[in-house]
């Protein structure tokens, strides 16, 4: 017999017997199949869920969805802005990223930034904040670039739009000719492994 129980063995009484097996792999009472298939189960479950998020996919699927699902952010036209409140060298920097054709851009620029913008749902009466407002730069291959701007300009959520930590509302970057939109995993791997043929600076 391969199922027995322990109280005979040990010559007891009563009703508090235990069940025993010989084969413990079993799935009845008393072996452990049962839980080294939950083991093996939840095992593949947690590293399926550990692959997704360092992947960034489900972090790339929600900021997907919140694109295209939010309300529009209603943006004032850049050429009705008085040319005062834009600097000579900004507006033409500007003209030169969006008049340039994308290959001489990549060319020339180890870091492309265009029409780069990311808005933020505030919460009570705030309504949306826009944190970038459609930001072009590009940065030239040895170039030392200063990003100037005062408290809560948007400096810091720029460079982590940048680095792939958040993902732009609007717009598309490039750093050594990969997207931040497309081949985010390709920016991370080409910053960590080659930089930035450029040096940028935040003031």
């Amino acid at each position: 017999m391969s199922n027995w129980s322990v109280c005979y063995l040990l010559d007891c009484c009563g009703d508090q017997c235990v069940d025993f097996t010989e084969n413990y792999l079993s799935f009845e009472s008393g072996g452990i199949g049962r839980h080294l298939t939950f083991l093996g189960v939840q095992g593949v479950l947690y590293f399926t869920a550990v692959l997704l998020v360092e992947s960034r996919l489900l972090h790339y699927v929600r900021y997907t969805l919140r694109r295209y699902c939010s309300a529009e952010v209603v943006y004032v036209n850049v050429d009705d802005v008085h040319s005062a409140s834009e600097d000579d060298d900004v507006k033409a920097e500007r003209l030169r990223i969006a008049e340039t054709p994308l290959g001489d851009l990549l060319t020339a620029n180890s870091v492309i930034v265009n029409e780069l913008s990311r808005t933020y749902h505030g919460g009570g009466n705030r309504g949306t904040v826009v944190a970038v407002d459609r930001l072009s730069f590009g940065v030239r291959h040895g170039e030392c670039f200063g990003l100037l701007g005062i408290n809560g300009a948007g400096k810091t959520t720029t460079f982590q739009m940048l680095t792939s930590d958040i993902f732009p509302t609007n717009g598309d970057a490039y750093i050594n000719s990969f997207s931040i939109m497309r081949n985010f995993g390709q920016v991370v791997i080409s910053i960590a492994i080659n930089g930035i043929k450029s040096y940028i600076l935040i003031f």
